[in-house]
């Protein structure tokens, strides 16, 4: 009697199959952790470097007055119709200001 040649199994596939799927979805997940811990620290950087971006727009700031303060000095100098113009236009502010508790 000849002996009978045994198909193989095929569970090989079968366990395969999910555990890849497994393996898949544990990896996406791992990705997304990291993604999701990245994300972190840069809001982290972000918050530690906001002090020092405020100061720059402080300082940027600062240097627009300066320059504003300078060109109404140079106007007054120049003494011109254009180059009074801006202290003038302070002086009417001024006197809008000053006039505004008087009126209410």
């Amino acid at each position: 009697m000849a002996v009978k040649k045994r198909k193989a199994k095929k569970t090989a596939t079968k366990v395969a199959k999910p555990r890849k799927r497994k393996v898949a979805r544990k990896a996406k997940k791992a990705v997304k952790s990291v993604a999701k811990k990245a994300r972190k620290g840069a809001k982290k950087a972000k918050r530690k470097a906001a002090p020092k971006r405020k100061a720059k727009k402080a300082t940027k700031r600062k240097a627009k007055k300066a320059g504003a303060k300078r060109k109404v000095k140079r106007a007054t100098k120049r003494k011109g119709k254009k180059a009074a113009a801006p202290k003038k236009r302070a002086r009417k502010r001024r006197a809008k200001k000053a006039a505004a508790p008087v009126a209410a």
